[in-house]
């Protein structure tokens, strides 16, 4: 069963984090399954804007999609109300998962992005 978790375990969650190359203040959500990690994604809440660090996922998009939906729905109830992503390398597969590019970054608009959640 898959699993999609908040990094909660400081330990677990500085080895990560140093891993992805990214600020000890980052968080992180990983995806499990059977006790292994398919994927991460670290992120920043900062007001009302959440960012994406990092994405490390194996090639489906489902699962991306899946990652992406439930880094978001954390940082909506740390009261961000819209996600970015910088990287212009993700462009078209953060468009494959409901982000549309405004002011040079991809960005979603919370809560607007969960009504568009696939079924």
């Amino acid at each position: 069963m898959l699993e999609l978790l908040p990094v909660t375990k400081e330990d677990e969650l500085q080895k990560l984090l140093q891993e992805e190359q990214v600020s000890s203040d980052a968080q992180a959500l990983a995806a499990w399954e059977r006790g292994r990690m398919l994927g991460c994604v670290t992120f920043q809440v900062e007001g009302e804007t959440a960012e994406l660090l990092t994405i490390r996922w194996e090639d489906d998009m489902g699962l991306l999609d899946g990652m992406v939906r439930a880094t978001a729905a954390l940082c909506y109830e740390q009261g961000a109300r819209r996600i970015q992503c910088r990287d212009a390398a993700w462009e078209s597969r953060m468009k494959m998962v409901g982000f549309a590019k405004k002011d040079g970054v991809m960005l979603a608009e919370l809560p607007e992005y969960f009504q568009k959640c696939k079924s």
